[in-house]
């Protein structure tokens, strides 16, 4: 692409970002694939932990709570691990 109308620093920097792009930077030129959609179906359904997602999708947990709605996470009571009994 000709850069020959930009100053030598607008050329220097030019098709670079400065720091990583937002959130809501991203969400205007990325749109949600399937599977983030599906993970926050299987998290709101609230039968699945965030590592059974992960494990499910192959991804690292970080990347399942990455994709979460913020206002979901840690919405929802932790799992009971005690046995169940009287």
């Amino acid at each position: 692409m000709p850069v020959e109308f930009l100053s030598d620093e607008e050329a220097a920097r030019f098709g670079r970002y400065d720091g990583s792009p937002s959130r809501a930077e991203l969400e205007r030129v990325f749109f949600l694939d399937d599977a983030a959609v599906l993970a926050q179906q299987l998290y709101d359904g609230g039968d699945r932990t965030v590592q059974q997602i992960a494990d499910i999708l192959s991804v690292p947990r970080s990347t399942v709570y990455g994709h979460l709605d913020k206002g979901s996470v840690g919405g929802r009571p932790r799992a009971n691990k005690s046995p169940a009994g009287p």
